[in-house]
C-alpha cells in the first residue's frame, strides 16, 4: 500500500526497499530467500523489494564512499551474531 499511495500522491513510478539484515538460520532472510516474503504489484510499476542491509550498505558505499560503511557494515554484522542460536545464553 505504501508504493501504491505514494505513486498516486507524486503521480511518480516508485519502489519501496523493506531492508532486513540477511544470514543464514534469521527467518526473515529464510523467507526472502524462499519467496515466502515479498509483495504481489497491484499494478504496474508498484514494488516493494526486500533487500539486505548488507547490500543496502554495499550499494551506499559504492555511490557515496565515506569511512562511515565500513562501521556500519560491522555495526550490523555484530548485531546479527547476536541473533545466531549458538551465541545465545542459555
Amino acid at each position: 500500500m505504501l508504493a501504491r499511495s505514494l505513486s498516486v500522491a507524486r503521480k511518480k513510478q516508485t519502489r519501496v526497499v523493506a531492508a532486513y539484515a540477511d544470514a543464514p538460520l534469521l527467518k526473515t532472510a529464510m523467507k526472502v530467500r524462499t519467496g515466502g516474503l515479498g509483495y504481489t504489484p497491484l499494478k504496474d510499476g508498484d514494488a516493494i523489494l526486500p533487500m539486505s542491509y548488507q547490500r543496502v550498505i554495499e550499494i551506499a558505499e559504492s555511490a557515496a564512499p565515506s569511512d562511515v560503511w565500513p562501521t556500519l557494515r560491522k555495526w550490523v554484522t555484530n548485531k546479527i551474531d547476536r541473533q545466531r542460536p549458538a551465541n545465545r545464553l542459555a
